[in-house]
């Protein structure tokens, strides 16, 4: 991933690069292009004020026509046009450089989804061995903490075995996960994670009746972990 966010940013860098390099093309195309007026000089001499009585055999003036006012549009008006391409090139090349993020950071947020890991083979052995405590801790003390303690041994088998956590997860996704990737039975595994959210969030009281489901439900678990994980009857 580090590598192919240096491509994007490099790829940034340069496009961002083209983009100045044609906006300051194009203003100096525009700056050169503009008509310089000089001032008038202040040193001319005005013309006499007499004026001389029209003659018989004088003509009309004639009207003389600016070869620069007739040679193509005006220079502003040709100002204006270079300045809306410079705004649609800036605007396409910051799109460009929008849609590129947007792909990177897409591809790290489905990066952890396509990388998924494995159970260990040592995990279905790890949980058998354990047993013996999970079932202990349900026994032990009130029906809301020995609920508790009892999917708490569950994870803790589950880390011993060496499963790692995901970023994105907590220890009792990480549990719900494993477990089922072994293809335990799917009610039970349901049946006793959710006894363990209401008896870790849940403000009313639990009776023994919650506690017998969660051994129900922690016995069908292991009953259905693998076959070479348990041991021969």
């Amino acid at each position: 991933m580090g590598e192919r966010l240096r491509g994007v940013s490099t790829r940034s860098t340069v496009v961002a690069a083209a983009a100045a390099l044609v906006i300051v093309a194009l203003m100096l195309a525009t700056t050169h292009g503009a008509p310089v007026v000089q001032p008038a000089s202040s040193d001319r001499a005005l013309p006499s004020a007499t004026l001389q009585p029209p003659t018989a055999t004088s003509t009309a003036p004639t009207a003389s026509v600016s070869p620069t006012a007739a040679s193509g549009p005006p220079m502003a008006w040709m100002g204006m046009a270079l300045t809306g391409v410079v705004a649609v090139v800036a605007v396409f090349l910051l799109l460009l450089l929008t849609a590129a993020v947007v792909r990177v950071l897409r591809s790290r947020r489905r990066a952890p989804e396509s990388t998924p890991v494995e159970p260990p083979p040592s995990l279905p052995e790890q949980l058998h061995r354990d047993a013996a405590s999970h079932f202990a801790a349900l026994r032990e003390g009130e029906p809301r903490e020995a609920i508790v303690r009892a999917w708490v041994t569950l994870q803790q088998s589950v880390a011993a075995a060496g499963v790692t956590r995901r970023p994105s997860e907590t220890s009792s996704e990480l549990t719900v996960r494993v477990l089922d990737d072994l293809a335990v039975d799917p009610d039970a595994l349901r049946t006793i994670a959710g006894l363990y959210r209401e008896a870790r969030f849940s403000q009313h009281p639990l009776t023994n009746a919650d506690r017998e489901r969660a051994e129900v439900a922690l016995r069908r678990v292991h009953a259905t972990l693998p076959v070479a994980a348990r041991e021969p009857s």
